[in-house]
C-alpha cells in the first residue's frame, strides 16, 4: 500500500530531471514523487515533457502504467495523449516513440504498481512498434487494456447518495474481474459541500481543475490526497466547484 500523503500544493514541490538527452534533444522530462510504496515500489508521480522532447527509441516496463493527461499533449505511436486523455497499460508492452507538443509540452500524472523502470527492446523476436506486446503478462491484467481514452466524451452520472451526494461521477476503468476498484472522475458543483467518512480501501485523489477544501486543507489544481483504508478527510466542500481524478480500492461511490 502506498504511503498516506497529502500535498495540497503539488506546485511546490521541486521537479527532478530524468536523463533522457539524445542526439541534441531537448532535456528530456522532470517529475515529482507525489507517493510511493516501500513493498512493492509502485508510485504515483508528476510528469511533465518539456515542448519539443521525443525519444525514438521504444520503452516497454515490468509494471502496469496508467496516465491522465493534466496539460498539453503527446504524440506516443500513433495515439494523441491530448488534455484529459486517459491510458492503462499493462506490463510488458512496447510504446512510443513519444513527441511531446512543440509549444506547450505535456503533463501527465503517472501510476505504476511496481519499480518504475524504463526498459529498451532490442531484440529480433517481436516488431517494434507501439503497442507490440513482448510479454503475455497483459493476458493477467486485471483492468482493461486502454491505450488512450478521451475523458471528456465520457457522460456524466449524477451520484445520489453517500459522502458524495450532489456531485457526478465518470467511470474511467474499473476492474475486469468482479473485484472491486476503479479510476474514476468527480465534478463537484461551485458551492458543493459534504461530510467524508472512513476511506474502504485506499483512495488516490487529484484535483484537475478548480480547488477543493477537505479537512482544513485546501487543495489546489493538482492537490493530491492519498488516503489509507480507514483514514477520513472530514468535511469536504468546493466554493468555486472543481473536477477530481480517483482512484478507489473499494466502492467509495455508495
Amino acid at each position: 500500500m502506498n504511503a498516506p500523503n497529502l500535498i495540497p500544493d503539488t506546485h511546490a514541490l521541486p521537479w527532478v530531471a530524468i536523463d533522457t538527452t539524445r542526439d541534441g534533444n531537448v532535456p528530456g522530462p522532470v517529475y515529482k514523487i507525489l507517493t510511493s510504496d516501500p513493498v512493492t515500489k509502485g508510485s504515483t508521480v508528476l510528469l511533465h515533457c518539456p515542448p519539443g522532447w521525443r525519444d525514438p527509441v521504444l520503452d516497454w516496463h515490468p509494471t502496469i502504467e496508467e496516465a491522465f493527461t493534466l496539460q498539453g499533449s503527446l504524440q506516443l505511436g500513433w495515439n494523441v495523449m491530448d488534455e484529459g486523455s486517459y491510458l492503462f497499460r499493462p506490463p510488458g508492452v512496447l510504446h512510443g516513440p513519444p513527441h511531446a507538443h512543440d509549444v506547450t509540452g505535456a503533463t501527465f500524472i503517472i501510476r505504476m504498481d511496481g519499480d518504475s523502470r524504463i526498459l529498451r527492446y532490442e531484440g529480433s523476436e517481436f516488431p517494434h512498434r507501439h503497442m507490440q506486446p513482448i510479454t503475455d503478462d497483459w493476458q493477467r491484467s486485471p483492468f482493461t487494456w486502454v491505450e488512450r481514452l478521451p475523458t471528456p466524451g465520457l457522460p456524466w452520472l449524477p451520484v445520489a447518495e453517500g459522502p458524495w451526494a450532489g456531485a457526478r461521477v465518470k467511470w474511467v476503468n474499473r476492474r475486469n474481474d468482479g473485484l472491486p476498484g476503479s479510476c474514476a472522475m468527480l465534478e463537484l458543483p461551485a458551492g458543493w459541500s459534504g461530510a467524508g467518512t472512513q476511506c474502504r480501501g485506499q483512495v488516490e485523489e487529484v484535483v484537475v481543475d478548480g480547488s477543493l477544501v477537505a479537512g482544513d486543507l485546501e487543495f489546489q489544481r493538482w492537490g493530491f490526497a492519498c488516503r489509507a483504508a480507514g483514514d477520513a478527510a472530514g468535511s469536504y466542500a468546493s466554493a468555486g466547484g472543481a473536477t477530481l481524478i480517483c482512484w478507489f480500492e473499494a466502492d467509495e461511490l455508495a
